[in-house]
């Protein structure tokens, strides 16, 4: 079994197919490690060896942001747009939807949702 950051990665899956289970890592990522370390794409996880773990681990941990890490930056990045008072700050706090999204007609469950914050807060 391999351990990348807390994260258990079953041996029986591709590695094309395993690193996706990592949060922060999609399928394209996942090839281009594979490219770039010189693995085959059918290779499983049970097929490497130690040195193979090894430098797979400190490619991704070196270039890629994951799991914890991943999340905390994107949690930080929304409060940096809540404490700069701007106007996609302001929805995230609200609960309405941030990109651009009607919200006159559509977005139901956003705003059921932020009358329930609004409501705990009060």
């Amino acid at each position: 079994m391999l351990i990348i950051q807390g994260k258990k990665i079953p041996t029986t899956k591709k590695l094309i197919y395993a690193l996706p289970l990592l949060y922060g890592i999609g399928k394209q990522a996942a090839k281009e490690i594979c490219y770039k370390l010189g693995f085959a794409k059918n290779l499983t996880i049970a097929q490497l060896t130690e040195d193979q773990k090894l430098s797979l681990i400190k490619y991704i941990n070196s270039k890629y942001l994951i799991e914890n890490n991943l999340e905390i930056k994107i949690q930080k990045d929304i409060n940096n747009l809540i404490k700069n008072n701007s106007y996609r700050g302001f929805c995230h706090k609200s609960g309405l939807p941030v990109r651009g999204q009607r919200s006159r007609t559509n977005a139901r469950t956003q705003k059921a949702q932020s009358k329930k914050i609004l409501s705990l807060t009060k």
